[in-house]
């Protein structure tokens, strides 16, 4: 029960923690945004990950609760990525809101554990302007009368606007003529509703004159408020009333005709004319005779209502001085209220007629002829009436007509017809008049017109005002807008002067034409699609006009368009990534390489510059210039560090700048700066014991060495081999493994002794290989005293105590008898000398002494002394003679100069001199692995393999002869020496070490070379070995002499300074 309840105080604790820490989370997004855009990780965003930790976090699934707007979102389920799940329209979801907030939930849960907990995710949903305002009609028309008061308003419907932010939303109205004038008697004022919709009020501003302006045409613009604003249109056309304010007015305000006694009733003997500018009813005017004049005028007159003709209503009768004065009244007539009138008077004289003029009739076959007509098309037919007798009764005629001619058909009838081409474009209606005249002695002449009308045949194609259109477009300009205006004329009419306006085929979505409201046969070009000035920098192309005739016909215009640049276009690096080369040990600010972009843009937005990352300032060794070159600021050392990766960032120089990040990669290439280091062979371990019984062909070492230049390439491949030896050839070195082989089976002869293999390790480098020397010893034992060599390691602790003590007495000895070991000495070095004499005529040198290497009792080794170390022995006058010495590790570290990194080995003779005994664990040798069944495989110590020696190295080397191990007796040869001069460093022989100097000539000199494994030393001098005429070499003996070749001479001398002397062994 106890636990149960720290259980949950536990649960509650976190949950509250959780809770304290855990935040609800607020994201903002775009409406209309792409299905599975990501919108934030809620675990991150909510704090959840920092409040219950890293390792928890790892079980928590989670999902999202059932609610309203769950289904717009989807959580992934590990990640706790929130992504839009379909289109979220703000319109819809949060009509007529200004903001738009969805509330969702999302649980999360642990799969192992009891976590739970639900964080509350509020989404604000931002506006886009995706919506222009829009009018629920694109026209209206409406009617005010020209008598309304200055201050009237009319209410108008609205656009409505579905965006509802404030940004976005409807902001204002404003009116644009139609009409060339621009001026506008009205303003605009609106109301906006919570709905999105909007009351939009015209009130009119100044006073309105139907006979003046009888209509308005403008469009109200409705706009919202984004930059450029997206706008509605609604085109309005506003018809004045007419209000009856006009008296109708005749042409003039009197008239006079004459009739004829013979004139026939109900002819028309004049015809009036009244005009009112009002309109309709209100200016349609009507005639009538004033009610207050003569009865006799209504008895012998008639007028006609509508037309206004005074009609002959019974013939009159010639008097003298008898004239008729008719009161003729106008009015027009309104639907609606008064009335106006005016009068004007017709004055009739009545004319004597003893002849009659002829009488024409015309009758016409159609009141329209097409233009395109044939010639002679007959129009009319003219009849000519003549009621006199004789030749009174007689009468010609002519036509007066442009297109027209009249042809007798008999002695009274004519016929009328197209004479020449008509051209509707010049006239579009003729008159046609016709005179006749009789043949009285007082002719009588009477005449009519007719009118006929033109009909237009599409004969004339559009003409557009200009024939090349030029323009300038920035790139970045948005669909729909304006680029220029048009326009073209028609000179036919009707439908063959209308006109549409369309653009080349292949440029029409990009393009396209919209035609004007205001103006006819006027359209403006728009652009229908995005530019990119980086594709097509200019555009020509031809627009057509083309009107609406039966038979089309079509103008043609060309446009050119220049596109300008905006800077829209980011750089764009070369390549992806750039990668260079670069040697290591280059001195600071050497080039690199150089990076490059391209911008697409013109001009100053085209100029990149270059920089580095931030992020890499300082971190490699590497400055970006301006350019785009790479320099180095710091050495390269590929063995530090081979690979160098780092961003650049080019920018461009245009206003706003556009960057982009580029890639750089820098590799080190190697060089062959480091010499290969030998691990094994080395200094305290290098020693090999090797059993008797070891097979031919068996691997019993390796040597262990290494370049850190790199690796694969010649740099680092290593050879290897053996350039001095004293085993006849008894082992082997693998070239590319280091691994060293017996070549032939050991014989018991070879028990005890020690084979000396000078092993040399060279990389393949170019242009100058590098390399290494080290020494191995091998000593042979028997089998039996390889197994007791391990049991031997057991006691050699207390072997310690025994040989401090022995050292101890030895030192004590030592004083007492170093005056007996001088006199020793000094005999020996004239025995030697006379046994030297003796055999001059006797030595021989052998040719095949490289194949005899293996020292044995029978070799004499001299150590030939330099010029200061002869001076010395003449001062002290001291010489000694050791016989049976050995030599040790150390000795040959001193006198070859061999430094304890194995560096810079100085290739040397056997250089005698005895170390401090010292012990080499077992566990130390690095050859533990590769001896093979020679031994336990562990390197032999100096202590196991050379006996102590109790003079000092300059004692040792007082000598000018110096005896190799277990010497029976030395004798003197017959050689002196001479320095020479320095072979060239490709001349020096490095494939066989030591040197054989191979003659059977007496006074001749045998040329020595130095073979100095440091190359970065300069070459040393070589020696010349001169054979006096009077002695003499024995082949047959074989003897082996070692010469030691020293800066100071062919000798050996501790006197002189090791790092100024390279020792050289040579075979004579």
């Amino acid at each position: 029960m106890m636990a149960n309840m720290k259980l949950l105080f536990v649960i509650t604790v976190i949950s509250c923690w959780i809770s304290t820490f855990a935040q609800d989370v607020v994201y903002y997004i775009d409406e209309e945004l792409p299905n599975s855009t990501f919108i934030g990780n809620v675990m991150n965003d909510s704090n959840l990950f920092s409040a219950i930790g890293g390792a928890d976090s790892a079980t928590l699934i989670f999902s999202t609760t059932d609610n309203e707007y769950a289904h717009y979102f989807r959580v992934n389920e590990r990640t706790s990525d929130l992504y839009t799940n379909g289109n979220i329209d703000r319109e819809v979801i949060c009509e007529f809101s200004e903001s738009c907030m969805l509330n969702i939930q999302i649980f999360a849960k642990s799969t192992l554990g009891s976590f739970f907990h639900i964080l509350k995710i509020n989404i604000f949903v931002k506006d886009i302007n995706d919506h222009s305002p829009v009018f629920s009609n694109p026209t209206l028309r409406m009617t005010i009368s020209e008598s309304v008061v200055v201050g009237t308003s009319f209410a108008i419907n609205g656009a409505r606007d579905r965006d509802t932010s404030t940004d976005f939303s409807l902001k204002h109205y404003y009116l644009e003529s139609g009409m060339e004038s621009g001026n506008l008697p009205f303003s605009i004022q609106f109301v906006k509703h919570l709905d999105g919709s909007s009351t939009v009020r015209l009130f009119v501003t100044e006073a309105l004159d139907r006979e003046i302006q009888d209509s308005y045409i403008f469009e109200i613009i409705a706009a919202d408020g984004d930059q450029p604003s997206r706008k509605g249109k609604l085109l309005v056309t506003v018809e004045v009333s007419d209000v009856n304010d006009n008296t109708p007015t005749f042409n003039t305000t009197s008239y006079n005709c004459t009739v004829s006694e013979e004139t026939e009733i109900n002819s028309v003997i004049i015809k009036l004319n009244a005009t009112d500018p009002d309109f309709e009813e209100n200016g349609l005017v009507k005639y009538r005779f004033s009610t207050h004049q003569s009865a006799d005028i209504f008895t012998h007159f008639q007028i006609s209502e509508n037309t206004g003709d005074i009609i002959l209503k019974q013939k009159v009768v010639y008097s003298p001085g008898k004239m008729y004065n008719i009161i003729v009244e106008a009015f027009d007539n309104p639907a609606n209220g008064q009335s106006l009138s005016t009068q004007t008077l017709v004055r009739v004289i009545v004319e004597n007629s003893g002849n009659n003029a002829p009488l024409i009739k015309v009758s016409k076959t159609s009141n329209e002829v097409a233009e395109n007509a044939n010639i002679g098309k007959v129009v009319a037919y003219v009849e000519v009436q003549d009621h006199d007798f004789g030749k009174e009764g007689m009468a010609s005629c002519i036509i007066q007509a442009i297109d027209f001619d009249m042809q007798r058909i008999d002695m009274n009838r004519y016929k009328v017809f197209v004479s020449q081409q008509l051209d509707y474009e010049r006239t579009r209606s003729q008159e046609v008049t016709i005179h006749c005249q009789d043949n009285g002695d007082r002719p009588l002449s009477a005449s009519t017109t007719f009118v006929i009308n033109i009909l237009d045949f599409n004969d004339h194609s559009p003409i557009f005002s200009e024939d090349f259109y030029t323009a300038n477009v920035r790139e970045d300009t948005t669909q729909g807008r304006l680029i220029f205006e048009v326009s073209a004329s028609d000179a036919d009419t009707g439908n063959n002067s209308l006109i549409d306006f369309l653009v080349e085929k292949k440029f029409q979505h990009l393009f396209y034409f919209e035609k004007s409201a205001i103006k006819e046969n006027a359209a403006y070009l728009k652009l229908g699609g995005p530019l990119d000035r980086e594709i097509n920098s200019s555009f020509v192309f031809s627009i057509y006009a083309k009107d609406n005739g039966e038979t089309r016909k079509t103008g043609t215009a060309t446009v050119s368009l220049t596109i300008t640049d905006v800077n829209d276009e980011r750089p764009n690096f070369t390549k992806t990534p750039f990668e260079f080369y670069v040697p290591e040990n280059l001195p600071p600010n050497s080039d690199v390489n150089r990076i490059t972009a391209i911008d697409n843009d013109l001009g100053i937005n085209a100029q990149v510059e270059f920089k580095m990352h931030p992020d890499y300032i300082g971190k490699v060794p590497f400055v970006v210039f301006a350019d785009g070159k790479i320099k180095t600021n710091h050495d390269l050392d590929r063995e530090q560090r081979d690979r160098y990766e780092f961003k650049v960032i080019g920018t461009d120089r245009g206003e706003p700048s556009l960057s982009n990040t580029g890639n750089v990669i820098v590799r080190v290439t190697d060089a062959n700066d480091n010499v290969p280091i030998i691990k094994f062979p080395k200094l305290g371990n290098n020693t090999l014991f090797l059993s008797q019984s070891v097979k031919a062909w068996q691997i019993i070492s390796r040597v262990n060495a290494s370049d850190i230049d790199e690796v694969g390439s010649g740099n680092s491949r290593l050879t290897f081999s053996i350039e001095g030896r004293n085993d006849s050839n008894l082992f082997q070195i693998n070239p590319n493994t280091g691994e060293i082989q017996v070549t032939g089976t050991l014989l018991g002869s070879d028990i005890g002794k020690i084979f000396m293999l000078e092993l040399y390790v060279t990389d393949n480098g170019k242009p100058t290989k590098l390399g290494a020397e080290t020494v191995l010893y091998i000593k042979v034992r028997s089998e039996n005293a390889t197994n007791a060599a391990a049991s031997t390691d057991i006691l050699s602790n207390k072997n310690i105590l025994i040989a401090v003590i022995v050292s101890v007495v030895t030192v004590v000895v030592s004083f007492g008898i170093v005056a007996v070991i001088c006199v020793i000495r000094k005999i020996d070095r004239e025995r030697k000398l006379e046994q030297q004499i003796k055999n001059n005529n006797q030595m021989t040198v052998d040719p095949d002494i490289n194949s005899k290497q293996v020292f044995d009792g029978s070799i004499t080794v001299f150590s030939l002394p330099s010029e200061d170390s002869l001076l010395e022995k003449k001062k002290k006058e001291v010489s000694f003679s050791l016989e049976d010495d050995v030599f040790s590790d150390d000795d040959l570290i001193q006198k070859n100069g061999i430094d304890h990194n194995h560096r810079h080995f100085k290739p040397s003779s056997l250089a005698y001199l005895s170390p401090i005994p010292k012990k080499v664990e077992d566990n130390h040798s690095e050859t533990s692995g590769d001896t093979g069944t020679s031994d336990s495989g562990r390197g032999g110590s100096d202590e196991e393999i050379h006996t102590s020696m109790s003079q000092s190295p300059r004692d040792k080397m007082m000598d000018f002869t110096r005896p190799l191990p277990h010497m029976a007796h030395q004798e003197i040869i017959p050689f002196s020496f001479k320095k020479g001069l320095s072979a060239p460093y490709n001349n020096r022989d490095f494939n066989n070490r030591p040197c054989v100097l191979n003659s059977d000539r007496k006074n001749s000199d045998i040329e020595m070379t130095s073979h100095d494994l440091d190359f970065r030393r300069s070459p040393l001098p070589t020696m010349a070995v001169h054979m006096p005429g009077s002695d003499s070499l024995d082949r047959s003996r074989s003897k082996v002499v070692l010469l030691q070749q020293t800066d100071s001479g062919v000798h050996s001398d501790t006197n002189s300074n090791e790092s100024d002397n390279t020792v050289r062994d040579c075979m004579v």
